[in-house]
């Protein structure tokens, strides 16, 4: 999963907007409330969590509900979310020559 650049402008995407909306809704199901994927599909939201590099449960159920269940496409929609919020804190630089490593943790996808 990449960036992409898009061509078309705003008028290409506020219709796959519409879109999406369209597909999203047509059925007669009732909608899905961002409640329920939070609460219901805790996997999901933390998997988009996890890869987005985002602790927030409800922006993660909201991007889950844009992205239609696609938890790569939300990972997607939350990293791009967090490129746009301002950097409040630093880390320290820690001294890791005396560190050794026990595991190694990979990502999800």
């Amino acid at each position: 999963m990449g960036y992409v650049a898009v061509k078309g402008g705003t008028v290409a995407v506020e219709n796959a907007e519409k879109l999406a909306k369209y597909f999203r809704l047509k059925g007669r199901s009732p909608v899905l409330k961002v409640e329920q994927i939070r609460d219901q599909l805790r996997f999901m939201v933390d998997r988009a969590m996890s890869e987005g590099s985002i602790y927030a449960p409800d922006l993660a159920a909201i991007a889950v509900k844009q992205a239609e269940g696609d938890p790569m496409e939300a990972a997607f929609i939350l990293r791009a979310y967090r490129s746009t919020q301002p950097r409040d804190f630093y880390s320290l630089v820690g001294d890791t020559r005396q560190m050794r490593v026990i595991r190694r943790i990979s990502a999800t996808f």
